[in-house]
Protein backbone atom coordinates (compact mmCIF):
# COMPACT_ATOMS: atom_id res chain seq x y z
CA UNK A 1 0.00 0.00 0.00
CA UNK A 2 1.18 3.50 -0.70
CA UNK A 3 -0.16 6.62 0.93
CA UNK A 4 1.06 10.16 1.48
CA UNK A 5 3.33 9.77 4.45
CA UNK A 6 5.46 12.12 6.46
CA UNK A 7 2.70 14.70 6.95
CA UNK A 8 0.54 15.24 9.96
CA UNK A 9 -2.82 13.95 8.81
CA UNK A 10 -5.34 14.32 11.63
CA UNK A 11 -5.78 16.43 14.72
CA UNK A 12 -7.05 15.17 18.07
CA UNK A 13 -8.11 17.58 20.78
CA UNK A 14 -7.54 15.91 24.16
CA UNK A 15 -9.76 17.40 26.85
CA UNK A 16 -11.46 16.73 30.15
CA UNK A 17 -14.48 18.65 28.79
CA UNK A 18 -14.86 17.84 25.10
CA UNK A 19 -18.40 19.27 24.94
CA UNK A 20 -17.04 22.68 25.98
CA UNK A 21 -14.18 22.35 23.46
CA UNK A 22 -16.62 21.40 20.70
CA UNK A 23 -18.71 24.49 21.43
CA UNK A 24 -15.67 26.79 21.53
CA UNK A 25 -14.02 25.52 18.34
CA UNK A 26 -17.36 25.16 16.56
CA UNK A 27 -18.09 28.83 17.11
CA UNK A 28 -14.54 29.97 16.39
CA UNK A 29 -13.89 27.96 13.20
CA UNK A 30 -17.41 26.89 12.19
CA UNK A 31 -16.50 23.26 12.83
CA UNK A 32 -19.27 20.73 13.08
CA UNK A 33 -19.21 17.58 15.19
CA UNK A 34 -20.14 14.17 13.81
CA UNK A 35 -20.45 11.02 15.89
CA UNK A 36 -18.72 7.89 14.65
CA UNK A 37 -19.58 4.56 16.30
CA UNK A 38 -16.45 2.91 17.70
CA UNK A 39 -15.84 -0.04 20.01
CA UNK A 40 -16.25 1.32 23.54
CA UNK A 41 -18.45 4.27 22.57
CA UNK A 42 -18.99 6.99 20.01
CA UNK A 43 -16.07 9.05 18.77
CA UNK A 44 -16.75 12.71 18.09
CA UNK A 45 -15.10 13.96 14.91
CA UNK A 46 -14.32 17.48 13.71
CA UNK A 47 -15.95 18.16 10.34
CA UNK A 48 -15.64 20.91 7.77
CA UNK A 49 -18.47 20.39 5.32
CA UNK A 50 -18.38 16.72 4.32
CA UNK A 51 -14.74 16.26 5.36
CA UNK A 52 -13.54 15.05 8.76
CA UNK A 53 -10.20 16.52 9.80
CA UNK A 54 -9.86 15.49 13.43
CA UNK A 55 -11.64 14.48 16.59
CA UNK A 56 -12.07 14.91 20.30
CA UNK A 57 -10.54 12.49 22.80
CA UNK A 58 -11.02 12.40 26.56
CA UNK A 59 -7.92 12.94 28.67
CA UNK A 60 -6.65 9.48 29.66
CA UNK A 61 -7.02 8.67 33.35
CA UNK A 62 -3.96 9.69 35.31
CA UNK A 63 -2.54 11.72 32.40
CA UNK A 64 -1.39 15.26 32.78
CA UNK A 65 -2.29 16.75 29.40
CA UNK A 66 -0.44 20.06 29.03
CA UNK A 67 -0.54 19.63 25.22
CA UNK A 68 -4.20 19.43 24.20
CA UNK A 69 -3.56 18.86 20.49
CA UNK A 70 -2.24 15.46 19.41
CA UNK A 71 -1.14 15.23 15.77
CA UNK A 72 -0.77 11.83 14.12
CA UNK A 73 2.03 11.25 11.63
CA UNK A 74 1.29 8.49 9.06
CA UNK A 75 3.81 5.69 9.08
CA UNK A 76 4.09 2.36 7.27
CA UNK A 77 4.44 0.42 10.55
CA UNK A 78 3.34 1.93 13.88
CA UNK A 79 5.11 -0.67 16.04
CA UNK A 80 8.43 -0.40 14.18
CA UNK A 81 8.31 3.40 14.25
CA UNK A 82 7.53 3.36 17.99
CA UNK A 83 10.74 1.35 18.43
CA UNK A 84 12.61 4.03 16.43
CA UNK A 85 11.14 6.66 18.77
CA UNK A 86 12.53 4.86 21.80
CA UNK A 87 15.92 4.33 20.12
CA UNK A 88 16.08 8.06 19.23
CA UNK A 89 15.53 9.14 22.84
CA UNK A 90 11.75 9.52 22.81
CA UNK A 91 9.21 7.66 24.89
CA UNK A 92 6.36 5.31 23.95
CA UNK A 93 3.31 6.51 25.90
CA UNK A 94 0.82 4.04 24.41
CA UNK A 95 1.93 0.92 22.58
CA UNK A 96 0.70 0.33 19.03
CA UNK A 97 -2.88 -0.93 19.00
CA UNK A 98 -5.69 -1.35 16.48
CA UNK A 99 -8.26 1.44 16.16
CA UNK A 100 -11.13 -0.67 14.92
CA UNK A 101 -10.87 -1.32 11.20
CA UNK A 102 -9.37 2.14 10.56
CA UNK A 103 -5.74 1.29 11.30
CA UNK A 104 -3.15 1.06 14.08
CA UNK A 105 -1.75 3.85 16.20
CA UNK A 106 0.72 4.46 18.97
CA UNK A 107 1.16 7.55 21.13
CA UNK A 108 4.73 8.70 21.69
CA UNK A 109 6.67 11.71 22.93
CA UNK A 110 9.80 13.23 21.50
CA UNK A 111 12.91 13.45 23.73
CA UNK A 112 11.68 16.77 25.16
CA UNK A 113 8.15 15.58 25.99
CA UNK A 114 6.12 16.84 23.01
CA UNK A 115 3.50 14.19 22.21
CA UNK A 116 2.47 12.92 18.79
CA UNK A 117 0.73 9.86 17.47
CA UNK A 118 1.96 7.37 14.90
CA UNK A 119 -0.79 6.38 12.48
CA UNK A 120 -0.68 3.25 10.32
CA UNK A 121 -3.85 3.49 8.19
CA UNK A 122 -5.57 0.32 7.02
CA UNK A 123 -6.28 1.95 3.66
CA UNK A 124 -4.77 4.77 1.63
CA UNK A 125 -5.60 8.26 2.87
CA UNK A 126 -4.91 11.06 0.43
CA UNK A 127 -6.87 14.11 1.59
CA UNK A 128 -5.07 17.41 1.98
CA UNK A 129 -7.05 20.41 3.17
CA UNK A 130 -4.57 23.28 2.87
CA UNK A 131 -6.42 26.35 1.73
CA UNK A 132 -9.79 25.19 3.08
CA UNK A 133 -11.19 27.71 5.58
CA UNK A 134 -11.11 26.29 9.11
CA UNK A 135 -8.70 23.46 8.25
CA UNK A 136 -5.30 22.90 9.81
CA UNK A 137 -2.46 24.08 7.62
CA UNK A 138 0.75 23.77 9.65
CA UNK A 139 2.32 22.02 12.61
CA UNK A 140 4.96 23.87 14.57
CA UNK A 141 7.12 22.83 17.49
CA UNK A 142 8.72 25.33 19.84
CA UNK A 143 11.76 23.96 21.64
CA UNK A 144 14.91 25.21 23.32
CA UNK A 145 16.90 22.53 21.44
CA UNK A 146 15.77 22.81 17.81
CA UNK A 147 18.72 20.96 16.25
CA UNK A 148 18.14 17.92 18.49
CA UNK A 149 14.42 18.03 17.75
CA UNK A 150 15.10 18.16 14.01
CA UNK A 151 17.40 15.13 14.28
CA UNK A 152 14.69 13.20 16.15
CA UNK A 153 11.95 13.88 13.58
CA UNK A 154 14.29 13.08 10.70
CA UNK A 155 15.17 9.76 12.38
CA UNK A 156 11.61 8.61 13.05
CA UNK A 157 9.46 10.11 10.33
CA UNK A 158 11.37 10.53 7.13
CA UNK A 159 11.06 14.30 7.38
CA UNK A 160 13.97 16.37 6.09
CA UNK A 161 15.21 19.69 7.44
CA UNK A 162 15.11 22.71 5.16
CA UNK A 163 16.68 25.39 7.38
CA UNK A 164 15.74 29.04 6.81
CA UNK A 165 17.86 31.89 8.09
CA UNK A 166 15.51 34.27 9.90
CA UNK A 167 18.19 36.87 10.65
CA UNK A 168 18.20 38.01 14.29
CA UNK A 169 15.46 35.47 15.12
CA UNK A 170 17.81 32.60 14.28
CA UNK A 171 17.17 29.56 12.11
CA UNK A 172 13.70 28.27 11.39
CA UNK A 173 13.65 24.58 10.51
CA UNK A 174 11.07 23.60 7.90
CA UNK A 175 10.28 19.88 7.96
CA UNK A 176 9.67 18.71 4.41
CA UNK A 177 8.79 15.44 2.70
CA UNK A 178 7.82 14.40 -0.79
CA UNK A 179 8.61 17.88 -2.05
CA UNK A 180 6.20 19.61 0.35
CA UNK A 181 6.73 21.58 3.53
CA UNK A 182 4.93 19.78 6.38
CA UNK A 183 5.74 21.73 9.55
CA UNK A 184 8.41 23.62 11.38
CA UNK A 185 10.64 23.71 14.43
CA UNK A 186 11.82 26.88 16.10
Amino acid sequence: MTFPSDRFCWFEYVSKDSAKAQGFFGELFNWKTKSMPMPGGDYETIAIGDHTIGGYLPTPKGANAPHPWLSPLPVAHAQATAQKVAAAGGKVLKEASARGEMGTWAVVADPFGAPLALWQPAKAEAAEYRGVAGAFCWNELYTDQPEKSVAFYEAIGGLRDRPMDMGPMGTYHVLASHGKDRGGIT
